[in-house]
Order: C-alpha cells, then structure tokens, then sequence
C-alpha cells in the first residue's frame, strides 16, 4: 500500500509520462495527485471539497500543459500543468457531474460525459455546448475519442459515448 485514503476514483498515466491519482484522503478533501516517481511519493495538484468528487482527468497532449478534471461541479481546467486551476464551465448546466473526459488526438476538441448529457468543447474547455440531442437526462458515464480514418494528411476522428442506461452514442 503506497497511499492510505478513502477511495481512488481512478489512476491514469499522463502525456508527460507521470502518474495522475483522484484521492479521497478522509477526513480531507479529495484531491487529484501526481506522482513524478512511479507511485512512490505523491503530491497533491489540486483539492475539491468533500462530496464534489474528481471522477476523470484528461490532458491535451503535445506541449501545451493543458489538464482538465471532471468534478461534480463541472469541468477544472490548468494551462500550467497543474499549478493553478480554475473552473470552466460556460454552457454546461449546473449540477451536471463530470464523469468522464476525452481530448481528441488533434487536440482541437474536448469531451465531457455528464450526468446531464454529453458536452463538447472545440475552444480548449472555455465554452461547452451539448450533444446528445434528446438525451438531455442521459448519464454518459465514459467517452473515448478514436481514428476512424487511416489519412494521416485529413484524419477523421469519431466520439463514443457509453451511457449508464445501456445506450451508445455515436458522433
């Protein structure tokens, strides 16, 4: 054991090759954790109160120390690699928990899986907006962005969605 907590919503490997934790340390605040040393230390990137939860973290790969945490307060975005972090949340409705969060290959778009439908964002996390159509009430629990073309001069990147109802969406 390397880390006493509550619960850990998820571990994942960064673009930068480092370790990312979302930590429930009971009694504190959860908190989203970055390990520089393959899981011996961890330090804390940065906390939500007890209840608001980190579910998913995604990154925009390629240089641009971009991070994006799903809360259950909406979207947490730093442009420097974890040391300040603010919230973005323009076009997403309140109340919507971020469960799930995808960069497109390209980097261009970004995806939210929330408990009010599925989000997209083609402006870096500064404004969201909705498309799941009727889907309004839809939990999307994961998203995953994919190739669906082999051009690497034109690539067509598609959008998955899985929903907690059994429906998959498509786009």
């Amino acid at each position: 054991n390397i880390f006493d907590a509550y619960t850990s919503r998820f571990i994942m490997k960064g673009p930068d090759g480092y370790l990312y934790a979302s930590v429930w340390d009971y009694p504190a605040n959860e908190g989203l954790y970055r390990s520089t040393d393959n899981g011996t230390t961890w330090n804390l990137l940065t906390s939500v109160a007890s209840g608001n939860n980190i579910f998913s973290c995604a990154f925009v790969e390629g240089g641009t120390n971009t991070i994006f945490a799903g809360t259950g307060q909406g979207v947490l975005r730093s442009l420097d690699n974890g040391t300040t972090w603010a919230y973005t949340n323009v076009g997403l409705p309140a109340g919507a928990w971020v469960r799930s969060l995808a960069v497109s290959p390209d980097g261009l778009t970004i995806a939210a899986g929330t408990t009010l439908g599925l989000y997209v964002s083609a402006d870096n996390g500064d404004n969201w907006d909705k498309v799941t159509g009727d889907g309004e009430n839809e939990i999307i629990s994961s998203v995953v962005f994919y190739e669906e073309s082999n051009n690497s001069d034109n690539p067509v990147f598609a959008l998955l969605a899985g929903s907690e109802s059994g429906k998959l969406f498509l786009t």
